[in-house]
């Protein structure tokens, strides 16, 4: 098997794309998942003169090797970002890429400032808080109260989002660690940004984020908090 070489031949089948999708494809953040699943389902539509066809997530693993879990995640969030789209049981490909979702560029050249775009995104009720605490910090009883699940939500958008782009594998898994030994929910969320700005090499991930919340947990108060944000 090893010996042979591979001969591929348009003659055997081949995909048509536009070059306009080509060019706009080059230019989006896919995470290699993501980027394995939209080749297959190239193939299992475009492959067979179709524009959406009834796939299965088994049919997605035998032709990517991806794990039953992975697929489904994958799908989730590739049709949540409108690049696919499920009508019924059909899926497809949006060929109009205006519509579109990127994830927000996590290059190591972004500064600390970053923080602000990524909590604000799409949550417009931790500026609002902001702003109206903007002179007087909130009570430690207010924040438990109002922004603790906020913070949980992003908790869990950003541990996604890394796991996605392929820069922290197991950030759902040390997200899950540390809430459940009751670590500040707050610190976990900084010390997951912390990694989106730095990215260090995903096996050194969960070590990096365990030394931002050994050192910095123990002063991660609520103005710390609103200072970040």
């Amino acid at each position: 098997m090893w010996g042979r070489m591979a001969s591929p031949q348009v003659e055997d089948g081949y995909l048509k794309i536009a070059n306009e999708i080509a060019e706009a494809l080059s230019r989006l953040n896919l995470s290699a998942y993501q980027s394995r699943f939209l080749w297959a389902l190239f193939r299992l539509t475009y492959g067979w003169n179709k524009k959406v066809d009834r796939i299965s997530n088994s049919q997605i693993i035998e032709m990517t090797g991806m794990t039953k879990g992975h697929v489904s995640r994958t799908k989730k969030s590739l049709i949540e970002r409108q690049i696919v789209t499920c009508i019924g049981n059909k899926l497809g490909f949006q060929k109009d890429y205006s519509k579109w979702q990127s994830y927000l560029d996590r290059s190591p050249k972004v500064t600390c400032n970053a923080n602000k775009s990524y909590l604000n995104r799409g949550t417009p009720k931790t500026k609002d808080m902001k702003d109206n605490y903007s002179k007087e910090y909130p009570t430690k009883e207010e924040i438990n109260e109002s922004a603790m699940p906020l913070v949980r939500k992003q908790v869990n958008e950003l541990a996604e989002e890394l796991y996605q782009q392929g820069v922290f594998p197991k950030a759902h898994a040390f997200k899950n660690q540390m809430l459940k030994q009751h670590k500040n929910p707050r610190a976990v969320l900084h010390a997951l940004i912390r990694c989106s700005i730095k990215q260090p090499k995903p096996s050194e991930c969960w070590g990096y984020c365990l030394q931002i919340m050994k050192v910095e947990d123990g002063n991660y108060n609520e103005r710390d908090y609103w200072k970040t944000t």
